[in-house]
């Protein structure tokens, strides 16, 4: 058990939505999550088209702060190309966030490198912490 109980209750839950390995990888907060560097609030998932167009056949598309997302439950929403790719065209991919992705526990997490140009991007006062956090990480 991690020293954040919370965020191990939340990669459970998304352990049991059993989605496929390779279409999703866990964005934004979560691979911070994983490797005990702050609490999350909850999973946010890079999935690929084939997975998004699953996904629309049982959830419905929401939009909020411009991005399109769908919620798969109360703590776990999932985001396509075309949720994020309007806020900078320079974004990677979701193939190539996917592909590059880090299999900690069973699960895909986004690398720390995308990690860090999202966070860059976002440039929230959280985004510049975690930043921070990612920097010493990748120094080790």
């Amino acid at each position: 058990m991690s020293k954040f109980a919370s965020n191990d209750e939340k990669f459970n839950q998304l352990r049991r939505l059993k989605l496929p390995i390779g279409h999703y990888a866990i964005s934004y907060s979560g691979p911070l999550g994983i490797r005990e560097i702050r609490q999350i609030s909850d999973i946010d998932l890079i999935v690929d088209d084939e997975l998004w167009c699953q996904l629309l056949t049982s959830h419905k598309i929401e939009f909020e702060n411009g991005m399109s997302k769908i919620y798969l439950s109360e703590d776990i929403e999932a985001f396509s190309d075309d949720s994020f790719l309007s806020i900078n065209s320079d974004c990677p991919t979701a193939r190539t966030q996917i592909n590059g992705a880090d299999m900690i526990d069973g699960l895909p997490f986004v690398s720390l490198e995308h990690t860090r140009i999202f966070k860059n991007i976002l440039g929230r006062d959280k985004d510049k912490r975690d930043i921070e956090s990612i920097d010493r990480l990748l120094a080790k």
